[in-house]
Formats: C-alpha cells, sequence, structure tokens
C-alpha cells in the first residue's frame, strides 16, 4: 500500500503508477520493483502466510546491496 508519495511498481512483466492509498498484490515468487516517482513514497508492506526473509534474491540493486550474481 501506498501511505505516501507516488511509485512506479513492476510486478513481473505489468508495470503500475500507484498513489496514496493504493495496493498492488505481488504474487509468491513474482519479480517485483518498486521505484519512488518525484518525490520521497512511503510503502506498508503487508506479509501474510508463511514466509522467510533470508530467501530474498537481488536481481538488481542500486543501493549497492549484495544482489544474487554478486
Amino acid at each position: 500500500m501506498i501511505v505516501g508519495g507516488i511509485a512506479h511498481v513492476q510486478v513481473d512483466s505489468k508495470f503500475y503508477l500507484l498513489k496514496k492509498g493504493q495496493t498492488v498484490e505481488i504474487p509468491k515468487n513474482a519479480r517485483h520493483r518498486v521505484e519512488a516517482k518525484k518525490t520521497r513514497c512511503v510503502i506498508l508492506e503487508i506479509s501474510y502466510g508463511a514466509f522467510d526473509e533470508s530467501d530474498i534474491v537481488r536481481l538488481e540493486d542500486d543501493y549497492k546491496r549484495k544482489t544474487s550474481s554478486s
């Protein structure tokens, strides 16, 4: 859910432009990317079911965090 700002969200091959109050569901194993547009963006991430953040695979990262290829 976008709490503030505007986000450009990619989920697999689909693209969304989301504003405050809008949501998108990211299915398990979907490739996804979120980018703030113009100004800072605040996102509320809600997870449900069994999950483990240690299974994250970064394909790219603009912030120099470790990716699966590094």
